[in-house]
């Protein structure tokens, strides 16, 4: 009878070892759980925090490059101005003398029951046809061809859009007649200048004349 008890002792103390032994490796076994997955989540902490410096870095590079690239372009630009002074001024020249030409020339087709946008048409008509004249002559010019022809109609557009504006400016400033003369101007004056620039700034020098004379 004491052996079966002792050996029931046995038995439910080998029980509560075991029981003991199985909680320990269930506390053990969660806390390498939770060991792993602090360790993944300090990776991912980790990991996110590179990723974040590298696109501060690259974000960083990007606009250092803009930055680069932008000074690189105003530098070009100063360049480009500082060795072309006479371009930057015809062409603030020309768009000064095209634009009151244009408007003067709506203002009198619209005095003469012009509808708006048709005068504005005919105000382009006129103007833009005859820069398109001037620009299809100087490709004429630059492929080797005779310009003549071009630079005959370029002048005779133009001398109609200089009358068209000179006589509005009789008409508009009949006190101030020298005004009609200046509007009459501003259609003939941008025509001038690009060609002198086209032409007068690129000719040959009177050096390289005497020398194909002297021939």
């Amino acid at each position: 009878m004491s052996s079966y008890r002792e050996d029931r002792r046995a038995d439910r103390a080998a029980e509560r070892a075991q029981d003991r032994e199985d909680r320990r490796l269930e506390l053990e076994a969660a806390a390498q759980r939770e060991q792993l997955q602090a360790e993944e989540r300090r990776k991912d902490t980790e990991a996110k925090r590179r990723q974040e410096q590298a696109d501060k870095k690259a974000k960083l590079a990007e606009q250092q490059a803009k930055k680069a690239a932008a000074a690189a372009k105003r530098a070009k630009l100063l360049r480009w101005l500082k060795a072309n002074p006479a371009t930057l001024f015809v062409g603030f020249v020309m768009v000064a003398s095209i634009v009151p030409a244009i408007l003067s020339q709506i203002g009198a087709l619209t005095g003469a029951s012009v509808a708006a946008p048709m005068a504005g048409l005919l105000a382009a008509m006129l103007e833009g046809g005859a820069w398109a004249i001037t620009f299809m002559g100087k490709q004429a010019e630059d492929a080797g061809r005779e310009p003549r022809k071009y630079r005959i109609g370029t002048w005779a557009v133009a001398t109609v859009a200089a009358a068209v504006n000179f006589w509005h400016g009789l008409e508009a400033y009949g006190e101030h007649p020298w005004v009609a003369f200046v509007l009459g101007a501003s259609s003939l004056f941008a025509i001038y200048i690009w060609d002198l620039k086209t032409h007068g700034s690129h000719g040959k020098t009177k050096a390289e004349k005497k020398a194909e004379k002297a021939r």
